[in-house]
Formats: C-alpha cells, structure tokens, sequence
C-alpha cells in the first residue's frame, strides 16, 4: 500500500507539473516521423532553465529529474552540463533509412537472442524494426539492427588515461575499420554480401601508437545470431611476426588496461543470448546535444577543438545537453559477471542516430553500487554521402569508485565503400607491417 500511495503522489506530482509524456508517445499516428517535437528543458522547468543556461552542483536540482543517477553524482564531482538544442529526425539520419523503416514497418520480429527478422524468416533488410517497442528485448534489436551506415573507418581513434587529479597520464592511438555485411540500404550490395548471409559485420584494428604496441592488429568476425555462433577473431602479434587465432569473447576483459571492458564498447557490445532484459520505461532525459557550436574533434586532425573544455583538469567533458525521449532497459547476466546489473539508455526511434544509440549506460557492481558510467558525446552531423548522419566525437567511461575516467575521441568516415577483401588475414598483415 505504502508503494502505491508514492506511485500515486509522483503521478499527482507529474500531472501538476505537466509532465506527463505518453502523449508524446502516442502522437503522430498520421506518420512514423511526423510526431510532435520533445519538450524543451525551458518548457519542462517552466522557464526556470533556459538553453544556454550553465548546470552545475549548485543548482543541479533544477534538472534533477531528467538525469540519470550517473550524470546527477558527476555533476556532485565537478562536471557542468550547457542547456543546447535537439535536431529533428531528418537532421540525423539519411533519408533512405527513414523510407527502409517505413517500408518494412509492422514486418520484424525478434528471436530469443535479439536477432531480428522479417517474418517469413530473412534476415532484416534494414532500418529500425521496431518503431515503437513493446518489449525490452524489441528496444535492443533495435540498437543491434538499426545501424544507418554500410561500413566506416575511424581513425585516429585515441584513448587518453585520466587519473583521479583530472590529469593525462597515458595516451594510445588506433585506426578502426567497419563493415556491415547484412542490413546494408545505400552502396550495393543492397541487403547483404552474397555467401555472408550469417554475418552481421566485420572489424578490423589497428594500433597506431604507442611505437611499443604500434603494428597490433586484430580481425574480428561478429555472426547475425551472435549467441549461437560467437564472435571469431584473428591477432598479428608484430614482436612475434605471426597471426594467431585468438578469443575474442573476453567481454569483461579490460581494454588495454583502461576503464573500459570489451563489453562496455558502443555502451554495450555483449551477445543478448546471455542477458535478461526488462524495460523500465520511457521517459524524457537530458543527453548530450547532436549538434555542438563547433565539432569537437577535427576530421582533418583528429584533434580536439581548441575550444572543447573539461572541469577537474580533464576528467570531465563541457557538452551540451538537450530534453529527448529514452527508453530505459535493465540488463541482468544469466552468467557469472564483473556486473549485478546495467541500466542501459536508448534513443527513442523518434531520435536515432548513426552509431551509440545509448547516450549513456550505467554498470553496478556484485554489490548493487554503482561502478562505472559510459557516456556517448555526440557533436557534429556529416554528409559523407550527401545524407546527414549523427556520429559521436567523444567517449567516455568514469570508474565512480577509483575516480579514473577513460576519455576516448575520434573522427568517423562514413560510406567509403569497403569490401570483405579489406578484412582477410592477409589486409591485416599488410596493415600491421
């Protein structure tokens, strides 16, 4: 009783302020992309918080609400948060994914693993399949199968180690490759490479610095149903001049000694099959903008804007931060974990991206406590092939109980017409020596 005497206050409380938001979800039924655009922070606050506005420890209640514990505990420890502004859909992503969405709306369906499929049993052609979600596991085939691109490179791709003093102690460099061999809508094949029908995509590394793991090279196979058939992968060690086959399934491995384990990267990277998931719900949340004043990395550089700014040395990023609609999903592991629980956050479709469809996760030690944050910094909006297309510049990952942050930037081209030749033992060969 006691529970749904504070169920029933917070929902008196949210009708008084205004809040209520299932409307947003419900609008637009003439069209998937025609919905009534996301409140404002100024709206939401009643003018008490404006675009602009700077938050800080000081006055950080004033968006309490639309924060997650992460964000909120962040800002205790120094971080600021600039009210920006949200881009319409059509700003984001390119136009042929918008029509592929629609065309193949009301047709996916999603195995136990998250797979998605259309339901004569192909695989998905591409687009979201799940404009509106019904379940957890529909908002995370989502993420699996809603890319926007056909393949990427990312280079250079650069980690810095920021130790608790907001001070950079360590830096490594590497170059990325992506190729999305099924669910591709733009540079044919159309679809999927023939033959390569169970592959959902392939990846390539490569480190670039420093000169002592400099020729590193890893090849990574991730299957369409990557539970039954886990990821493969193939290692050139240059100290040893030999290609090994090696386990690329080490989720909670660290990455080269930094916040990050192989599970955290994109916000979470893991195979679904070994994960329960239930959807908390849908609600409106301050993430970072899509759009900076400036882009925070360079892309003929790839380095930071002179003008990007951190609080505690560089422990924290300065970004702008605007009202959007998440869902929440609560992943537990069926298997034993470094983590009880991850509270992930995802774009709703009516505000998708390129890539990070979480603005930010959360990961909870065996003890229940919060652990660590991912947060996805997005910043600038590319026309590689005439479309727009949301990317991400910066990632990071904050230890909450070392005080460490992990500070990844990068700068991503898109649709540059990669082939499955550019991802054989023997291009990572060429590409280590």
């Amino acid at each position: 009783m006691h529970r749904l005497n504070k169920l029933y206050g917070a929902v008196v409380a949210c009708m008084m302020a205004g809040l209520i938001f299932c409307c947003f979800a419900e609008a637009g039924t003439e069209g998937l992309w025609t919905r009534k655009k996301a409140p404002t922070i100024e709206e939401l606050t009643g003018g008490k918080v404006k675009i602009g506005d700077i938050i800080e420890k000081e006055n950080v209640d004033l968006v309490r609400d639309y924060l997650p514990p992460s964000i909120h505990e962040c800002v205790q420890r120094g971080m600021i948060l600039r009210m920006g502004s949200q881009l319409p859909l059509e700003e984001r992503v390119p136009k042929y994914f918008i029509e592929a969405t629609e065309k193949y709306q009301g047709q996916a369906v999603v195995d136990e693993h998250g797979s998605a499929y259309l339901k004569d049993g192909s695989i998905w052609p591409g687009g979201i399949p799940f404009v509106e979600p019904k379940t957890a596991l529909e908002v995370m085939a989502n993420v699996k199968f809603g890319e926007t691109y056909d393949d990427a490179v990312i280079t250079p791709y650069s980690t810095h180690f920021i130790n608790r003093e907001g001070k950079v102690y360590k830096t490594n460099k590497r170059m990325v490759k992506i190729l999305n061999t099924t669910g591709r809508l733009s540079i044919p094949p159309i679809g999927a490479f023939p033959g390569m029908e169970k592959i959902k995509y392939k990846r390539i590394t490569g480190q670039t610095y420093p000169l002592a793991q400099k020729g590193l090279g890893l090849v990574v196979t991730r299957y369409y149903d990557d539970t039954a058939h886990q990821d493969e992968g193939f290692i050139y060690l240059p100290a040893f001049k030999r290609t090994i086959r090696v386990s690329v399934t080490t989720w909670q491995d660290s990455i080269g000694g930094s916040d990050m384990t192989y599970g955290d990267t994109m916000g979470f990277s893991e195979p679904y099959g070994f994960w329960n998931f239930k959807l908390i719900g849908k609600k409106m949340m301050l993430i970072p903008e899509p759009k900076s004043p400036f882009t925070l990395v360079s892309r003929e550089t790839g380095k930071l804007h002179p003008d990007f700014k951190f609080t505690v040395g560089e422990k924290f990023p300065v970004l702008g931060w605007c009202i959007t609609p998440l869902y929440v999903v609560e992943a537990t592991p069926k298997v034993k974990h470094i983590y009880k629980k991850r509270i992930l956050y995802v774009l709703a479709t009516e505000y998708w991206a390129n890539v990070q469809m979480f603005p930010y996760t959360e990961m909870y030690d065996r003890a229940g406590k919060l652990w660590k944050m991912y947060l996805t910094g997005y910043g600038y909006i590319n026309h590689d092939d005439g479309e727009p297309r949301l990317s991400c510049n910066t990632l990071n990952i904050y230890d909450f109980q070392a005080d460490h942050m992990s500070f990844l930037f990068l700068s991503s081209f898109w649709q540059t017409g990669l082939k499955p030749g550019n991802f054989t033992l023997k291009s990572l060969l060429q590409y280590s020596r």
